[in-house]
């Protein structure tokens, strides 16, 4: 897994140290099935979820009326290095990330 810049609003996991690994539309399960397995060693049946456990981010981007709208997944707090990686990307597409995500990460950034 190569770790890349998180520079632009687009899919992928955020690992609790900041890390940030891109993956393709639909290329969710796989990815996190290759995380958690070169990260923990091991697999699940529900590998985003474990991840998620872990403190990983996952983000998905939705089609609604051919509209790209981007959900943040997580399961704890973000860390301090997710928020320094996250925010500013969420706050210059604040319009693209759904409306319910939008307090859950408010309430995250201000903590």
């Amino acid at each position: 897994m190569k770790k890349e810049p998180f520079t632009i609003l687009e899919s992928g996991y955020i690992a609790p140290n900041g890390d940030f690994y891109s993956c393709g539309y639909f290329e969710h399960l796989d990815t996190a099935k290759e995380l958690l397995s070169t990260f923990y060693d091991y697999t699940t049946f529900d590998d985003e979820k474990e991840l998620l456990n872990k403190g990983w981010v996952s983000i998905h981007c939705l089609m609604f009326s051919f509209v790209p709208t981007y959900l943040f997944g997580f399961r704890n707090h973000l860390t301090p290095e997710q928020i320094r990686v996250i925010k500013p990307i969420v706050e210059n597409n604040w319009e693209r990330i759904l409306k319910s995500n939008q307090t859950e990460l408010k309430d995250e950034f201000e903590r």
